[in-house]
């Protein structure tokens, strides 16, 4: 089939035997990563790769795909949407027959956006350990008992979420999120792929750390952890949603597995916030906004200079960050 010139809308059906688009991202009025799905080709293929899919797969004994995105572009590689990727048959994919082409040659994986499939790359939400086991943070409230590493299971004080769109995020790369690749800390942690905000704090606890800081354990921003492999920007998502749990004082809690900070309520944090969530916690905690208020950290922080340099002596002795297990 063809669309013809112009920005063109196209309709995949399961099991409707195999489809041939032939023209597809030919015309296109806009870019196929600017968030606006209007303007280019279009076919909605989010009931075919989604997170949904990427976890029964990996629930099957599949590889991780990490997220529906990059399931479809895996598909493509070969020119054919079929739920085969190299030699496999995902039928968790469901019945897709489909081939994309350009001006008669297969239309390129990293030519898939979506924008121009509607298939999204953002992990669901970081499981989060509680009283009643591992729950997505999105579900959770305040009030719910949460288990931290120094106190035990603690109630959300508050907790509040900040959305940052394609264009946004195009706008400010630097807001782009960190991805911690499964098992990147060492001891095969995080259990999942750990997606969080550049400045959201992980604890580490190498003998590299005690030695350079003199602690045992640190928290050190995602962002100065690049340099480690399995652990980088992700450049490929196209929106994420951060989420902020607080609770009275500033803890530890399990994310996917590991050890992660809670929002610590500094001054670069309350600058992080949409202004309504700083009125909200104004209204709610107002002690925390007197001047005599000082915020003490669950554990010493590294930053800046030091560490980057942290990260690159663990790379060039190709040493974990994580050295035991305190979960």
């Amino acid at each position: 089939m063809s669309g013809g010139s112009g920005n063109d809308t196209f309709t995949e059906i399961a099991g409707n035997g195999a489809d041939t688009i032939s023209d597809f991202n030919t015309g296109n009025t806009g870019s196929i990563d600017d968030g606006d799905q209007s303007n280019n080709d279009f076919v909605d293929l989010a009931a075919f790769y989604n997170q949904g899919v990427v976890d029964a797969i990996i629930d099957g004994g599949g590889p991780d795909f990490k997220h529906g995105l990059n399931l479809l572009k895996e598909d493509q590689k070969d020119g054919h949407l079929d739920g085969t990727i190299d030699g496999v048959d995902y039928i968790d994919i469901g019945n897709i027959d489909l081939s994309l082409l350009s001006g008669g040659a297969e239309v390129d994986a990293d030519d898939l956006s979506y924008d121009n499939t509607n298939v999204v790359c953002f992990n669901r939400g970081t499981l989060i350990r509680t009283q009643k086991g591992e729950l997505p943070i999105e579900d959770l409230r305040p009030g719910d008992l949460v288990w931290t590493q120094d106190n035990g299971f603690q109630p959300i004080a508050w907790i509040g979420s900040q959305k940052l769109t394609v264009e946004e995020l195009k706008q400010y790369p630097n807001i782009r999120p960190i991805r911690i690749e499964k098992g990147a800390l060492g001891l095969e942690l995080p259990s999942r792929d750990l997606v969080v905000s550049p400045q959201h704090r992980v604890l580490i606890n190498s003998k590299i750390v005690n030695r350079e800081t003199k602690n045992s354990e640190i928290l050190i921003a995602a962002k100065f952890l690049t340099q480690i492999p399995g652990i980088s920007m992700d450049i490929d998502i196209e929106e994420v949603e951060y989420f902020h749990m607080m609770f009275e004082t500033h803890q530890l809690v399990i994310a996917e597995g590991t050890l992660a900070e809670s929002l610590y309520f500094g001054t670069e944090a309350v600058k992080g916030l949409q202004p309504a969530a700083r009125l909200e916690l104004q209204f709610l905690f107002p002690e925390l906004f007197e001047s005599t208020f000082i915020p003490r950290p669950v554990r010493p922080f590294i930053s800046g200079k030091r560490g980057r340099s942290l990260a690159k002596r663990h790379t060039k002795n190709n040493q974990p960050l994580l050295a035991k297990y305190r979960a």
